[in-house]
């Protein structure tokens, strides 16, 4: 049966619809009642009376009457779509309830109420592109149990609480605030090649200065104008003219931290790549780090639209497209005597 019969049918079938909002402790929701008209085989029809309700994703405006608590109300229904189900923000907008309004009346409030306090931990959070993240903040702020996350690493989702209810942390207005296409690209190569590369032939490559790739290495602090990006790479030489990707310091001798992260809880660390080994961060100066162990999830890389704008219009956060590896050579071994 198509839908445009299955559609007819139901047209046919039930008839005497009424329907309407309502507001309890469990969120927003839209009641109804239909009556439902069965042809029966000695002629004539059964009337059959049916009710429930399903949950209103977005909710109304609250009538003057209602407010402050029908928006509440509304706040704990939208952010137990986006945070606690792990839906986009933009699976959850509809017709009357825009993207806009959903995060300054409903998600932003919501958040602040749960002490997440600074708008790039907001930001973060609202753009995230792991729903796991959302969900665990979720389980820290509210109490609630979601039996799922338990497939995650215990210190990991310890760590995403610690990060996002930091009211020190500082933050873009994105989850990942910058373009992190270049980088990417970089360590792509390196891979590839498999040893250091001069830092003049990948600024000629890229097409950029060699500044901006030694910034990938020691990055500038931004004294409380901007957040500190993270490191990404090391030097390969002392004379600091070649980039390397990071080995693992950890118990794993063939790990490369070539997963480029840049995200809040990543980036706590101090770098902002992972080891595609057993997943960790290089930081070895505080031993926590030796604990926390990100999912594979992180293995998807992400970056920020090439059209940076307000998060309240749209994401700020994608998954990236494909880098491919520079054509660079290795640098010549130094000649011998004789040869």
């Amino acid at each position: 049966m198509g839908p445009a019969t299955l559609g007819d049918l139901a047209d046919k079938s039930l008839i005497n619809w009424k329907a309407w909002a309502l507001r309890d402790s469990e969120g927003s929701w839209v009641s109804y009642e239909v009556t439902l008209n069965i042809p029966v085989v000695s002629g004539g029809t059964v009337e059959l009376p049916l009710c429930g309700r399903v949950r209103d994703v977005c909710p109304r405006r609250a009538s003057s009457k209602e407010l402050p608590a029908g928006w509440a109300i509304g706040r704990g229904a939208a952010a137990e779509n986006i945070f606690a189900k792990g839906l986009p923000v933009d699976a959850v907008v509809t017709a009357d309830c825009n993207r806009k309004t959903l995060l300054m009346r409903y998600i932003v409030p919501w958040l602040v109420e749960h002490k997440i306090s600074t708008r790039g931990t907001r930001s973060a959070l609202i753009d995230h592109p792991f729903p796991e993240v959302r969900q665990v903040l979720y389980t820290h702020v509210t109490g609630t149990d979601l039996p799922q996350l338990a497939a995650f690493p215990a210190a990991w989702r310890a760590h995403i609480g610690a990060t996002y209810l930091d009211a020190d942390l500082q933050w873009g207005f994105a989850a990942c605030p910058d373009d992190t296409t270049l980088v990417q690209q970089i360590v792509a190569t390196l891979s590839s090649v498999g040893r250091g590369l001069e830092i003049a032939s990948i600024a000629r490559h890229a097409e950029a200065p060699a500044k901006a790739i030694r910034a990938f290495v020691a990055p500038a602090h931004r004294y409380g104008v901007s957040f500190d990006r993270p490191i990404y790479l090391t030097y390969a030489d002392a004379e600091k003219t070649q980039i390397e990707i990071i080995r693992c310091p950890h118990d794993c001798p063939s790990g490369r931290c070539d997963v480029v992260a840049l995200l809040p809880e990543v980036a706590a660390s101090g770098f902002g790549v992972i080891c595609s080994s057993c997943w960790r961060t290089p930081n070895i100066a505080d031993p926590k780090w030796a604990k926390i162990v990100f999912p594979s999830s992180y293995g998807t890389p992400v970056t920020r639209v090439a059209e940076a704008g307000p998060l309240r219009i749209a994401p700020q956060t994608i998954f990236s497209p494909a880098v491919t590896p520079m054509a660079i050579l290795p640098p010549r071994p130094p000649a011998t005597d004789g040869h």
